[in-house]
């Protein structure tokens, strides 16, 4: 699975798309290759300092506390 991955694992995974993007000839290929590879480099990043993707609507949750006859 992809969420298990270790950073290490994310680089390994960035440096293929890399190799893959420089074999192509095939310029949406390459495109989407080069994509994959910068979401990958992105990926370890985040877990190197510690920080997670949250999926859409399944954040943190934000508390607001509105006073007293602060309505207007």
């Amino acid at each position: 699975m992809e969420g298990n991955l270790s950073s290490a694992e994310y680089r390994q995974r960035a440096e293929m798309h890399d190799s893959l993007a420089n074999a192509t000839a095939d310029a949406e290929a390459r495109k989407m290759h080069r994509a994959m590879a910068e979401t990958y480099r992105r990926k370890a990043d985040q877990q190197d300092v510690g920080l997670e993707e949250y999926p859409v609507g399944r954040g943190p949750v934000l508390e607001v506390q509105i006073p007293v006859g602060a309505r207007g």
